[in-house]
Parts: structure tokens; C-alpha cells; sequence
């Protein structure tokens, strides 16, 4: 997907629409850890966080990537 100004995504965390140059989007990998995917090409579901540290290490403590991804 080429990242326009105009394709938006829900942000997992603050559950805003967002552009998706705002945010990056996350996988479940095969070897079933969470990682992100920076070219918003990888198969699968994806959980969209805000693109700053903060949003990200906030969305770990909540678990919000694990529980998006349906990670137990």
C-alpha cells in the first residue's frame, strides 16, 4: 500500500483515524512475536499505532499490539 496523505487507519491505541503517514503498522510474525512493518506490505492483520515513541512504548504496556493481534 503507498502510504498517501489521503488512506487513514484507525490507530489501536487512541482508536483516532488517522493518515497513515501518522502511524506504523504492526504484524504478527511466523514466529509469533509482534513486529513492526514498515512498508505496510506484510500478510496478515496489522494494528496501526501513532508513528512517535511514546504512542509506542504506551501501546507494549497496554498490550494494545497484543491483544489487536490476538496474542494470549
Amino acid at each position: 500500500m503507498a502510504r498517501t496523505e489521503e488512506t487513514t487507519r484507525l490507530c489501536a491505541l487512541s482508536r483516532q483515524e488517522k493518515p497513515v503517514t501518522d502511524l506504523i503498522r504492526f504484524v504478527l510474525g511466523p514466529d509469533g512475536m509482534i513486529v513492526p512493518d514498515t512498508d505496510a506490505k506484510a500478510e496478515g492483520r496489522g494494528v496501526w499505532i501513532r508513528l512517535d515513541k511514546a504512542s509506542v512504548a504506551e501501546a507494549v504496556k497496554k498490550r494494545s499490539l497484543a491483544v489487536a493481534s490476538n496474542v494470549r
